[in-house]
C-alpha cells in the first residue's frame, strides 16, 4: 500500500492538504517501509494563488486538482488534518482514499494505519 502524508517538515501532519510543502509517500509492504518526500508544486494554495470562485462546475473552487492527482498517482490513500470538499470529491472519483485526522505525526498515522486502527474524521471537510 501507498499512501501520501501531508507534511510541512517530514515530521507533523499538516492540518490543510492544499497549503503543505509537501508529502511523505509512505509505501507500506509488511516488513520494511520506504519513505520519499514529495514537495508540493502542484496546489494553488501552497503557490499564493487567490480563491477564484468560479461559476464553472468542473472547477467550483477556481482549480482543478488534477496535477496533485498525478503528483500522487500510484497512492491508494492520503491523509491531512484537514482538506477541502472538492479535493475530496475528486479523490473518490480517482478512486484514492482521502482520510482527514487526528494524528499529530507522520509516525503517528503509519502506526494507526497499521493497527488499523486510523479514523476518518469526514465532516471536518471544509466547504470553500
Amino acid at each position: 500500500m501507498k499512501i501520501a502524508i501531508a507534511s510541512d517538515d517530514r515530521i507533523t501532519v499538516t492540518q490543510h492538504f492544499g497549503r503543505t510543502r509537501g508529502f511523505v509517500v509512505v509505501t507500506l509492504d509488511g516488513e520494511t517501509d520506504s519513505r520519499e518526500y514529495v514537495e508540493n508544486r502542484h496546489t494553488q494554495h501552497v503557490l499564493g494563488e487567490e480563491h477564484n470562485h468560479s461559476s464553472q462546475p468542473q472547477h467550483a473552487h477556481g482549480h482543478s486538482h488534477d496535477g496533485i492527482l498525478r503528483a500522487l498517482e500510484g497512492c491508494s490513500m492520503v491523509v491531512a488534518g484537514g482538506m477541502g470538499r472538492r479535493l475530496r470529491d475528486d479523490m473518490d472519483r480517482v478512486g484514492v482514499s482521502a482520510v482527514i485526522t487526528d494524528q499529530q505525526t507522520v509516525d503517528g498515522v503509519i502506526s494507526a494505519l497499521k493497527a488499523g486502527s486510523l479514523q476518518d474524521h469526514a465532516g471536518r471537510s471544509c466547504n470553500h
